[in-house]
């Protein structure tokens, strides 16, 4: 609907809004005390509903709580009781209640099929770039009964970027996804207690951390986890997507990988889970034989020429082959493509497609 608040629509997917909500939520109040003091406080808030991890995070609680009260329509009661309690950021805060939703149809790109975007992210503003893989690979989990997705690659390759691409399929195709980032732990540890409680909060019920008290071997706990989440999760009917992104950070213990291996089996061998596809990023353990897989390959020139390709067919503009070749040359002219500089090349790249090439869509009208 035409004109409708951001914060009124329930969703069950994290968009870039939900994300920078809740890391200024999380600045403001970072200890689960003051959490609670502040939330018991609101009419409209029930603090018994709440599912608390027992080693609470602020980044990871409020990342899980501003996607439950969407659900529920509560997220604007929380956010206009900060903006009066902390009023130094009253403006931020602010912002979410008066922002409105972009009406589905009118992006300034749109594909013909979710899976061929070559622009993703806030506003399709990120290209993305050589990762054909990477969309066969999807194909083949949303419509070809597989289950599971490793996608590897060395640093600021993409990886976590390819969460994006799924997202996309998800607004299409109308299934929620669940995003597991490390990323939101920061240089904390990322064991399997933190997974799976992370998991368990997510679906509805509670792991204690006295299930793998004084169990110092990590196969013993990434197993006596897995038997909680297997024992506890929920019938699952409809296809529900997991995204575990980062398990090649630093951060990452042992027996995490293993949950993580033991979570791949348990979706794609025994199918215990229901309709869940699980895809995970960085994971270098061992897979069932049907886990699909994306190494992501170096970026090339030719990428990128055909990237502005199929983005004006997509745009409905019958570029030529001298322009595809002088949009190429502006973006990978003086760039190194291994160096991380060549990442700053998106902008350059959104900037050609959104002025030039929709301009001379304008021109040729």
């Amino acid at each position: 609907m035409s004109g409708q608040l951001w914060i009124e629509v329930s969703t069950d997917e994290k968009d870039e809004q939900t994300t920078a909500l809740a890391m200024l939520l999380a600045e403001l109040v970072r200890y689960r005390r003051d959490v609670e003091k502040e939330l018991e406080s609101i009419d409209e808030i029930d603090v018994a509903d709440i599912y608390w991890d027992e080693q609470f995070q602020a980044k990871a609680f409020w990342t899980g709580y501003v996607l439950d009260l969407r659900r529920g329509g509560r997220l604007r009661y929380v956010v206009a009781h900060m903006a009066d309690r902390y009023p130094a950021r009253r403006e931020d805060l602010e912002y979410y209640l008066k922002l409105k939703l972009t009406k589905r149809g009118t992006a300034w790109y749109e594909p013909p099929d979710p899976l061929d975007a070559m622009f993703v992210g806030s506003g399709m503003s990120q290209p993305m770039i050589n990762r054909g893989k990477l969309r066969a690979e999807l194909r083949k989990l949303n419509k070809e009964g597989f289950r599971t997705l490793n996608i590897t690659g060395g640093s600021a390759s993409g990886k976590t970027y390819s969460y994006q691409l799924v997202q996309v399929l998800a607004r299409s195709e109308g299934f929620p996804v669940l995003l597991i980032d490390v990323a939101e732990w920061g240089t904390e540890r990322f064991g399997a207690l933190e997974l799976a409680q992370r998991l368990a909060g997510h679906f509805k019920f509670a792991i204690s951390a006295d299930v793998v008290a004084d169990v110092p071997d990590p196969h013993t706990r990434a197993r006596l986890l897995m038997n909680e989440l297997r024992d506890n999760f929920p019938p699952v009917r409809s296809p529900r997507w997991i995204v575990i992104d980062g398990l090649d950070r630093a951060n990452v213990d042992p027996d995490a990988r293993g949950l993580v291996e033991k979570l791949l089996h348990s979706v794609d061998v025994n199918a215990e889970l229901g309709e869940v596809k699980l895809v995970v990023t960085g994971f270098d353990g061992l897979v069932p034989p049907q886990t699909r897989k994306e190494p992501i390959s170096p970026i090339t020139r030719p990428d990128v020429r055909q990237l502005f390709a199929v983005a004006a067919a997509h745009l409905g503009y019958p570029a030529t082959d001298a322009e595809l070749d002088g949009w190429t040359s502006q973006v990978w002219d003086g760039r190194d493509p291994v160096a991380d500089e060549f990442a700053l090349a998106g902008e350059t790249i959104y900037g050609i497609a959104r002025e030039t090439i929709c301009s001379l869509i304008g021109q040729s009208a």
